[in-house]
């Protein structure tokens, strides 16, 4: 097909009126030998048609003009661009030569309009057409309509056409843009990265065909182990066993040679491994050349087209540093890779590189708090061991001299044995209240989460009061017991509930000169509730606000037994709030107290049974 435009005025051609103007396409149908074209000799042409050239070459919006039977093209220089390559030579052909790899879908319309004088719009409709040597994805926004004659019949077909492709495209890109971002922003780990990344750009193929995620990992010639990634130091510097595994991709296989698993940075010959490699040691994008332009065989997409470029894009992290993972991606057989196009990828490769600076940060952080939990789970250990081996023989040793203190009250008139009774007692207590502590620690721990187990709670809980019965007998204290079957087993923490339990039990026993300590559990489709009330000595109100604090202890209260370390209430609180719920306290002074625990109920899965 002769796409040979006259650079030279025809020989013995005049200029027609239809022709006036200074513009480009003016000159070049002043130039064109018109006999040769279906619309034959100027001097031939009917009034209507040297009318609507006449406007189609001076109307300021791109306009193309086709006439006839064979609707042989006419155009304006705003219509120009969007005939690509195919200009000048498509001037003067018939609208099947020009675009014939679209007529499939243009020819019954235009044959349509013809037949009924009816003309159409469309708003971004899009057309795969050859303007630069290649099958392009284009969008326009057109006005097809009829061309009338004088004699009252359709001549030809006026188009009023804006190329849409750029903003159809950026939109396109931004959205994916969007999903990248709205994907990576719950990434907490490098590996929810990877994930992330990829299935976002898997909702463009039209723009990425297929992207491949590589961190790079080995040595270099300036580190004496794991080289810190990043580009060799120095610009001539060699990489020295330096490798990029693939951990994410989308639109290629596994071990496909277009993104192998592992691509080996120094000695690899392939085009993705030159390509990674020379990213990583500029920094700056880089296309993967591939033998007689195309990269490989494969199809990705939805083009049915192999894709013929790639391109490699470091993903450095935010804020600078050296490069630790490139992302390679192909480029759309259907569009040309042009500046707007290396910017959205260049933008990918930044919204990652910002997601994998966020997610150090929290790998960084969550490895701070296991290293700081190890260590309050180191320091809990030591208490709970040096606690009990104190505790023991402590026992043994105040119980002997109970004993002796009861037998042979004649001898003690020095008070030695007194004296080692008092001591003992304040070394017990302070080794209680290391226990304290290290429940304590064991509670606000990182790491305490509730272990839940299916436990009939009625009976656990009656089983954990009557512990208290013997205690309670001996301070002339009546204990109640009002805990009903709950009907089926529950989810809880069964330590939790025990400490809960005791240390409640223990503080009505404690503060509790006469009366009733009664323990009451119910509940309901959705919460549990556990009261313990006691007769006891009661808690001003000025105290109450702070009765959970820890440590805090209520000045003046007359205590039986030991004196409280102020941890107790506050374990309470914390495991009531690791159940789910929270701890209330109603008191009056010189009428007792009562302590309400409540909890969502969890019904244990059918089969449990109940035992934990």
């Amino acid at each position: 097909m002769d796409r040979t435009m006259p650079t030279e005025p025809i020989a013995g051609a005049r200029a027609a009126p239809p022709f006036v103007g200074a513009g480009e396409m003016a000159r070049l149908m002043r130039e064109l030998d018109w006999s040769t074209t279906p619309l034959g000799p100027v001097e031939a042409w009917p009034e209507d048609l040297r009318a609507a050239v006449s406007i189609c070459l001076n109307f300021r919006l791109p306009f193309a003009l086709y006439w006839g039977p064979k609707y042989t093209m006419l155009y304006n220089d705003a219509f120009r661009p969007q005939v690509g390559d195919k200009h000048p030579w498509c001037l003067g052909r018939p609208g099947q030569e020009v675009w014939p790899e679209i007529w499939g879908a243009i020819g019954p319309m235009w044959q349509n309009i013809r037949e009924t004088g009816e003309g159409v719009f469309f708003e971004d409709s899009v057309y795969f057409m050859e303007r630069h040597g290649y099958l392009e994805e284009c969008y326009f926004s057109f006005n097809l309509s009829a061309a009338w004659g004088s004699g009252g019949q359709v001549e030809g077909l006026v188009n009023f056409a804006s190329e849409t492709t750029y903003r159809v495209l950026n939109e396109r890109r931004a959205a994916c843009a969007r999903a990248l971002l709205a994907s990576l922003a719950q990434a907490r780990t490098l590996a929810d990265v990877y994930a992330s990344a990829v299935a976002a750009l898997g909702t463009d193929p039209a723009d990425v065909p297929y992207a491949a995620l590589y961190q790079v990992e080995g040595r270099d010639r300036h580190a004496s182990g794991l080289a810190p990634y990043g580009p060799s130091r120095g610009g001539s510097a060699a990489l020295v066993d330096r490798r990029a595994r693939r951990v994410g991709a989308v639109g290629v296989p596994d071990g496909h040679p277009l993104a192998p698993d592992v691509v080996d940075l120094r000695r690899g010959r392939a085009a993705c491994a030159r390509a990674l490699a020379a990213a990583l040691k500029s920094g700056l994008p880089v296309r993967a050349e591939g033998p007689s332009g195309a990269t490989s065989d494969l199809c990705a997409g939805p083009w049915p087209e192999p894709v013929r470029e790639s391109w490699a894009i470091p993903v450095n992290p935010a804020g600078g540093g050296d490069t630790q993972v490139i992302l390679l991606v192909g480029v759309s057989p259907r569009r040309a890779f042009d500046d707007a196009y290396r910017e959205f990828f260049e933008g990918l490769g930044r919204h990652i590189g910002v997601a994998l600076a966020n997610a150090r940060a929290h790998e960084d952080e969550a490895l701070r708090r296991a290293k700081l939990a190890e260590i309050e789970r180191a320091k809990a250990a030591f208490f709970d061991n040096v606690s009990h081996e104190f505790r023991t023989p402590l026992t043994l040793l105040l119980g002997r001299t109970e004993e002796a203190l009861a037998a042979v009250p004649a001898r003690l008139e020095g008070g030695d044995l007194q004296s080692v009774h008092r001591n003992g007692l304040r070394l017990l207590k302070l080794v209680n209240s290391l226990l304290d502590l290290s429940d304590l620690t064991h509670a606000e721990g990182a790491q305490a989460e509730a272990r839940w187990v299916a436990v009939e709670l009625a009976a656990e809980t009656a089983s954990v009061v009557a512990g208290f019965q013997p205690a309670m007998e001996r301070a002339g204290l009546t204990l109640a017991v009002d805990c009903p079957s709950l009907g089926a087993p529950v989810l809880v923490d069964r330590e939790m509930w025990e400490k809960i339990l005791l240390n409640l039990l223990s503080n009505a026993l404690k503060y509790t000169e006469a009366g009733t300590v009664t323990v009451s559990l119910r509940a309901d489709e959705v919460s549990i509730r556990l009261v313990v009330r006691d007769t006891g000595l009661g808690i001003p109100s000025t105290e109450l606000p702070r009765i959970f604090d820890r440590f805090h202890r209520v000045a003046g209260n007359r205590a039986r037994g030991q004196e409280s370390t102020g941890i107790g209430l506050t374990l309470v609180r914390e495991f009531a709030q690791r159940l789910g719920g929270g701890v209330e306290v109603e008191s009056e002074v010189g009428r007792g107290s009562a302590f309400t625990v409540s909890f969502p109920r969890r019904v244990a899965p059918d089969g449990a049974d109940g035992h934990g």
